[in-house]
């Protein structure tokens, strides 16, 4: 039984740090700042559909190294390159031309702020967001709550078996 206990443990932390590297490496190797979406861009691929690219602005705050020289604010930036939910870079969504003023519309009224993510050394060449368009689940936040069950689980079945 403990041993069981064990690798049933041991399984749920491996497939929860599986599932949530994408989500690690990407809070490792970026940056975070909230950003909105200002603008919606329509763009004619054919006669019957449009491509909307989507540009966000986003608020590059000041180091803490130029803050104490006294240099270099904090400065905001335009973007529009767009990530599923695994942070694997996408095309602009290609929509109907008889929806596009209403999904430009549902994208501009939502008033909700999106999280822009950059690299620090190149903010506005590498800064990305999550499209609120392609379809996709956070993978990432299922294999953390994933692992900490396995942890949780390893931590229970142990104290049981003293």
């Amino acid at each position: 039984m403990r041993l069981t206990a064990l690798i049933i443990g041991l399984g749920l932390v491996l497939i929860g740090v599986l599932l949530a590297w994408p989500q690690m490496r990407l809070y490792l190797t970026h940056e975070q700042a909230d950003g909105r979406i200002v603008e919606v861009l329509p763009d004619p691929v054919d006669a019957h559909r449009v491509r909307l690219t989507m540009i966000y602005d986003f608020r590059v705050p000041r180091t803490a190294a130029a803050s104490r020289a006294g240099t270099t604010p904090g400065y905001s930036s335009f973007a529009s390159r767009l990530a599923d939910a695994r942070y694997r870079m996408v095309a602009d969504p290609v929509v109907p031309n008889e929806q596009a003023a209403e999904w430009a519309r549902v994208l501009l009224d939502s008033g909700r702020r999106v999280s822009v993510h950059y690299r620090a050394n190149d903010p506005i060449g590498t800064a990305f967001i999550i499209s609120p368009v392609h379809p996709g689940t956070r993978r990432g936040d299922l294999g953390l709550g994933l692992a900490a069950v396995g942890l949780l689980w390893l931590l229970l079945t142990r104290r049981r078996g003293e």
